[in-house]
């Protein structure tokens, strides 16, 4: 079966990243079935799964065989500079960690004065705000909002989960 161009694509960026990368590809029986890739850096390893109509889902969570990936990236790129985040956070701290608002600004190619800039704040604002440990959910909206996003908070039960909803403000 032929890989998808949306895979060698990522996994040209990774080289590009890392030249001693190594991805291997396990394919599924049919083409629109969901491909799983090993990437192996030095010391870091994780898995990657694809399916043409989702993108890449990257899994950053500890889980069990079965579970959905924790992040979702259409782009292979996206998808590529979360991985070296990912290697680099495991290098330095000996761990894997969902997205952070820095994480995210540098994701989108944002620098913090851009990011400000569009908040209408200073950057030491957007810099204590990314190292806030417990941030207002308002404020990390207005933040997602200024990146051109939008928030939404899901909860997670052992037997189910559903998007969750918070009543509007209204001014």
């Amino acid at each position: 079966m032929k890989t998808p161009q949306p895979i060698v694509d990522f996994t040209a960026l990774l080289e590009a990243i890392e030249p001693r990368v190594q991805v291997s590809v396990d394919a599924p029986d049919l083409l629109e079935g969901e491909f799983f890739l090993d990437v192996a850096f030095a010391g870091f390893a994780t898995e990657v799964s694809y399916r043409s109509e989702v993108g890449f889902g990257l899994f950053v969570s500890d889980g069990e065989f079965g579970q959905k990936p924790d992040e979702i990236f259409k782009s292979p790129q996206k998808a590529a500079i979360r991985i070296q985040q990912l290697k680099q956070l495991f290098e330095a701290e000996g761990r894997l960690a969902p997205l952070g608002l820095a994480d995210l600004r540098a994701l989108l190619g944002l620098t913090q004065v851009q990011l400000a800039a569009s908040l209408g704040v200073t950057q030491p604002t957007v810099q204590r705000a990314e190292k806030q440990p417990n941030p207002q959910l308002e404020s990390i909206a207005g933040f997602v909002a200024a990146m051109g996003g939008r928030l939404e908070t899901k909860v997670v039960f052992g037997d189910m989960e559903a998007r969750l909803d918070f009543p509007r403000v209204t001014a």
